[in-house]
């Protein structure tokens, strides 16, 4: 079971590490590779490779993991369709937490305090919509309009998918011409 297993503590916790991270890498990657003669668009790119990259990554070692589990344990019941659903949330999960933190990063580099805020909330928004769509229980009751029962899991799959390529693309317009602090 998912929810008692070192597998599910990693996918939960993973997904405030890569917000973190998501977070520092505006003022950390930004300054120092632009100080160093790279470009936006160059950092930009390689910040969207990595993320994806180091996602797919991650769930792989967390998958073998979980191999490591089930043959120790050997009391999982999971089927493949489960467990395969599981590592694709992961890795969305995963690029849409750095993502969204990169965001509320950028806003407030971007913008004042009060715009930041406001990030911050769109931010918030978006992590209920992501959390709702694929079946977790939010604070709110009326939050949990639908979920992944309610639809099919290629459906569930394009909405995390435009999702992240909404947030790649507003990042991309904030970061485009942003005045870097050196």
């Amino acid at each position: 079971d998912f929810q008692t297993s070192l597998v599910s503590l990693l996918g939960n916790s993973s997904r405030y590490f890569f917000l973190v991270c998501g977070i520092l890498s505006v003022s950390g990657f930004l300054q120092y590779f632009v100080s160093k003669g790279v470009t936006r668009k160059a950092y930009f790119k390689g910040n969207v490779y990595l993320i994806f990259l180091l996602a797919v990554t991650f769930t792989i070692a967390t998958g073998i993991i979980y191999s490591m589990e089930s043959i120790i344990f050997s009391g999982y019941e999971n089927s493949f369709g489960q467990v395969a659903l599981f590592f694709v949330k992961m890795v969305i999960d995963i690029i849409l937490f750095y993502l969204i933190g990169w965001f509320i990063a950028v806003g407030f580099y971007h913008a004042n305090i009060v715009k930041g805020v406001g990030f911050i909330l769109v931010a918030i928004v978006v992590i209920f919509i992501q959390s709702g769509i694929w079946g977790e229980a939010l604070p709110l009751a009326f939050l949990s309009i639908v979920s992944i029962e309610d639809f099919s899991p290629i459906l569930i799959l394009s909405i995390s998918i435009f999702l992240i390529s909404v947030f790649i693309y507003v990042i991309r317009q904030l970061t485009k011409d942003v005045t870097v602090k050196l």
